[in-house]
């Protein structure tokens, strides 16, 4: 680097391809007068051109890190390897991004809005995730369950909105305002999510996530996946039913097609074509994908085979006019316009907006971590708050709903081979062209396919059923849990099957926590006083919630040391047990407390109380391995200097200082 004051400006154009350290060094590398004898202490040079450069060495070094940390971007894509990564990115980007075209259309109907609008999700929040994401492997866009969270949010809100002015307009009018309505809803809603992830980020919350357990998960997904079928039944069956919201929904909409099909108010063509289009997407993914990957690791589209198929067949025989199938309708061409925020629906939609925000991290952040487990690299999961955030609150300024990390997806694209995000600018590219070319050709499709393609995909959740009994021989409170949330989430609704679910495993939680047990270590049998000694190591934790039972199990170990102590001896041993309990030896109990994994002011205070209550009972009680995260809570309870001589730092030091 040259030693002039310009030098600063080589160093700008490199700096994608140094690390901070490296820029720092180069930044302050010498510079003429690194033969000077004086300290950068020294207040002679506070104003020299060495010190400024070595002052703007460390602001650009902490701004580096920080624009860095912020935009990951920055830092793989200047070390991007075209020749190990273009290929594969373009094979898994092109791949994903055929998938997304018949899921963004079909899960629109989930979230209660026009179809274009799952298109515009697929398109954007990838597009978003790309630049301050950090796994390379998760494929955000549009999923069933927060699809189908999101619906029922917008179906409330809407519903409430439109209560006192639906006599304004006719049954036509009424569904398209609220079609349009609904992108307000969920644009206020994605905004709050955003908001709620990134202050999660921001107070290093990041831990909370960890309280929903696998079977919690699982149990709700599982669960959401029948309402996801239910909420298709109409569309299969080409039946209008009336919207349903709130606790037991899914039983009210069940009864509503019971009726349709007793009073045979179906399309029995629409019901006919769903059922042939179930067997086909069933048949051929179970039996002859598993073929046809023997031969190309390549998914095959299968589901955009069968929209096309069926827009095809729609075109031909007019499904519409002769059959009165429900289509598509009208796909506006071109990007989405930046939609105003309506901050008037934040009010209706927080309680809403913290369970969405919470299942997107949890999902996400799983799949995130589990690929970059599997091909060796780290995610940051405190970014990772970061970049979901931003992807929703920068989505909301445009026609879309909250987007997730989807599994069959991610699946795909780890499959396909991608190496990196920017794959994503390839199945964007495939989505823009459908969205300005072939969106058009679409308008003919028979909207009971799309149901089609969403209830074959509910497949592979609704298989986690048969790992019940697996679970059960395995953990039982795992399996109890894994029911439970699924039922409550069945039998309420989706946000309070969550919230079930939540309540449920925090009480696990708390309960494993509360358990703790005594075992003996070792038994020491007589000292030189013949003192009887017996060892006992603690595992558990020890605080105000269990501490009348840590006192129980002591006192149940202290009366068997006496037992045993007295059935061992002979009538002149218990002469001298008697007196050794007026004065002499007593028994002594040593507890081992280097698996003590918590303990606080209760638990501290209940060590020293236990010696006393013991030595009333003639029987010596001393602690062991204490941590010295424990010392200075016991050294500050008020009777530590009277039972400091009871607390040793191991077995040997116990018996060298006579116990």
């Amino acid at each position: 680097l040259s030693s002039t004051a310009n030098s600063s400006d080589a160093i700008i154009p490199r700096i994608l391809h140094m690390t901070p350290h490296l820029l720092l060094n180069s930044m302050s590398s010498t510079t003429g007068e690194s033969n000077t004898t004086t300290t950068i202490e020294d207040s002679s040079l506070m104003g020299t051109p060495r010190r400024r450069r070595s002052m703007a060495g460390r602001v650009w070094k902490t701004t580096t890190t920080s624009v860095l940390f912020f935009l990951p971007i920055l830092d793989w894509l200047p070390r991007y390897s075209i020749r190990e990564n273009l290929v594969s990115d373009m094979v898994g980007g092109f791949t994903v991004g055929i998938m997304h075209v018949p899921q963004g259309i079909a899960y629109a109907s989930l979230a209660g809005v026009r179809p274009v609008v799952g298109l515009y999700t697929s398109l954007l929040a990838p597009l978003f995730y790309m630049f301050f994401g950090t796994s390379r492997h998760i494929s955000i866009g549009v999923f069933a369950v927060v699809s189908l969270m999101c619906g029922a949010c917008n179906v409330r809100v809407t519903d409430e909105f439109f209560a006192s002015r639906a006599s304004n307009y006719t049954d036509e009018e009424l569904a398209e305002a609220k079609l349009d309505y609904a992108v307000h809803v969920l644009s206020g809603l994605g905004f709050i999510v955003g908001l709620i992830q990134i202050s999660m980020g921001l107070l290093r919350l990041d831990f909370l996530i960890s309280f929903l357990s696998d079977q919690v998960v699982t149990g709700f997904m599982v669960g959401a996946s029948f309402h996801v079928f239910v909420a298709q039944l109409d569309k299969l069956l080409g039946v209008t039913l009336p919207r349903r919201g709130g606790i037991g929904k899914i039983f009210m909409s069940l009864n509503d097609v019971f009726r349709s099909l007793i009073m045979v108010e179906i399309n029995l063509y629409t019901t006919a074509l769903s059922v042939a289009a179930i067997i086909f997407l069933f048949t051929i993914k179970t039996f002859v994908d598993p073929l046809v990957k023997r031969v190309t690791p390549l998914p095959v589209p299968y589901d955009l085979f069968l929209l096309i198929l069926g827009t095809v067949l729609s075109t031909i025989f007019d499904f519409h006019g002769i059959f009165h199938m429900r289509i598509i309708g009208k796909i506006p061409t071109g990007l989405p316009s930046i939609t105003p925020l309506d901050l008037s629906v934040v009010p209706h939609v927080i309680g809403d907006a913290a369970a969405v925000s919470v299942v997107i991290l949890v999902v996400s952040i799983s799949m995130a971590k589990l690929f970059a487990k599997k091909h060796k690299y780290e995610i940051n999961v405190r970014q990772e708050f970061f970049a979901l955030g931003l992807v929703e609150s920068m989505g909301s300024f445009f026609p879309v709903w909250p987007s997730s990390t989807a599994l069959a997806r991610t699946l795909v694209y780890e499959a396909a081979g991608t190496k990196t995000q920017l794959a994503t600018v390839f199945s964007s590219s495939l989505l823009l062209a459908v969205l300005f070319f072939v969106g058009p050709y679409l308008e003919l499709l028979p909207v009971c396919l799309l149901s089609c393609v969403i209830v074959v995909a509910l497949k592979g959740m609704f298989m986690k059923l048969a790992d019940i009994p697996r679970l059960w021989r395995v953990s039982k409170i795992d399996a109890v849990i894994f029911v439970l949330t699924l039922l409550s989430t069945v039998s309420l609704n989706v946000i309070e099957g969550l919230a079930c679910g939540a309540a449920v495993s925090i009480i696990h939680i708390l309960l494993a926590s509360k358990r703790g047990a005594f075992c003996e270590q070792e038994h020491l049998g007589e000292n030189s006083e013949k003192r009887a000694i017996k060892v006992l190591r603690y595992d558990g934790s020890l605080y105000f919630m269990n501490t009348e039972e840590f006192a129980s199990q002591l006192r149940d170990c202290a009366d068997l040391i006496k037992n045993e102590s007295r059935s061992d001896k002979s009538v002149d041993s218990q002469n001298e047990l008697k007196e050794g309990e007026s004065g002499g030896a007593v028994p002594c109990l040593l507890v081992d407390l280097s698996a003590l994994r918590f303990i606080d002011y209760s638990g501290s205070a209940l060590l020293l109380t236990m010696i006393c209550n013991l030595e009333k009972e003639h029987v010596r009680l001393c602690y062991i391995a204490t941590s010295d995260s424990m010392l200075p809570t016991l050294r500050a309870l008020p009777d530590w200097s009277r039972y400091e001589s009871h607390f040793y730092t191991s077995i040997d030091d116990a018996l060298e200082k006579q116990i």
